[in-house]
């Protein structure tokens, strides 16, 4: 059962700057999500950049949106399959919908003491990470 979904900002500078063809960054604005109940804590992250430059989506935007119109969806026992469901009444916002959908699935599956990569029927236990 959920008890708690909190929302949290960072700002974190980058140990390099990142470059890709939409220019160079050198410190990242993060938005984080947590919900929590039955003893574990489950996490998403917002992918989303501080500026609409890659995405119509931002930081700051999918914050709204998320205060707004998807946080208000969620109960004490919403599943990510409920949210998923709920959150097609609004259209876009695929970051916004996702960092929830993928902290209470991390709720979910850590509540079952299943991990991501079993729910997702993965093979191998290391994969080569880039950035």
């Amino acid at each position: 059962m959920i008890t708690e979904v909190r929302l949290r900002r960072a700002h974190i500078e980058l140990v390099s700057p990142f470059r890709t063809s939409f220019g160079v960054e050198t410190a990242r604005e993060l938005l984080y999500l947590e919900v929590i109940g039955d003893g574990v804590t489950g996490w998403g992250e917002c992918v989303a950049m501080s500026e609409p430059m890659y995405s119509s989506e931002f930081v700051d935007g999918c914050e709204e949106v998320l205060r707004r119109f998807l946080l208000p969806l969620v109960s004490p026992n919403t599943t990510a399959e409920h949210f998923h469901e709920a959150a097609r009444q609004f259209r876009g916002h695929y970051m916004a919908k996702a960092v929830l959908e993928t902290a209470l699935l991390d709720h979910q599956l850590r509540a079952q003491g299943v991990s991501l990569a079993r729910f997702v029927g993965a093979t191998k236990t290391r994969v080569p990470s880039g950035v």
